[in-house]
Order: C-alpha cells, then sequence, then structure tokens
C-alpha cells in the first residue's frame, strides 16, 4: 500500500487504519487520529488492487488521501498473520 495524492491543508501526523473482516475477506480502511478511540474518517471497503480514497475527519488538516493497494492478497495475509486482524500505521503529511 502506497499513499499517492490528496488534499493537505497543512502538516498533520494521523494514523492509517486496515482491519480484516475475517467473514468477507476484505479490508476495511479508514484514517484516525491520534488518540485511541479518537476521530476516525469514513471507512473505505478494500476487495482489490486499487486506487482508493480516504476522507479525512472533523478537524483534520486532511480532507481525503489516496492510497494505491498493490498487493491486495499479500496485505489480506499479513494482516490476518502477523497483525491479528488490523494493521495501524502512523502517517506524517
Amino acid at each position: 500500500m502506497s499513499v499517492t495524492g490528496g488534499v493537505v491543508s497543512a502538516d498533520e501526523t494521523l494514523r492509517i487504519q486496515a482491519v480484516l473482516d475475517i467473514h468477507a475477506g476484505h479490508l476495511l480502511f479508514s484514517l484516525l487520529d491520534m488518540s485511541e478511540d479518537g476521530k476516525a474518517g469514513a471507512v473505505v471497503t478494500v476487495t482489490e488492487n486499487g486506487t482508493f480514497t480516504l476522507q479525512g475527519f472533523a478537524g483534520s488538516a486532511i480532507s481525503s488521501m489516496d492510497i494505491s493497494v498493490d498487493n491486495f492478497t499479500d496485505l489480506v495475509k499479513m494482516a490476518r498473520n502477523v497483525y491479528m486482524g488490523r494493521v495501524v500505521d502512523v502517517l506524517e503529511v
């Protein structure tokens, strides 16, 4: 997965999350603020390789962010086998 573009009004640190829906076999992506159980952008369902737009959240300098998923199958395997169904990473934008 890589960030490919978006709309940013200022520098910001936030998190990106991918949650594996083990029953449906797809990933649920969203942007999160830096506090646990804090603000979150809308969830985007990813079922294959491609480019997807994630929305920011109220108070964020990020209104949207484009991500590219280049190897969906391996990302699902990694989420399932290494990260127990949830991958979260910090982004400095």
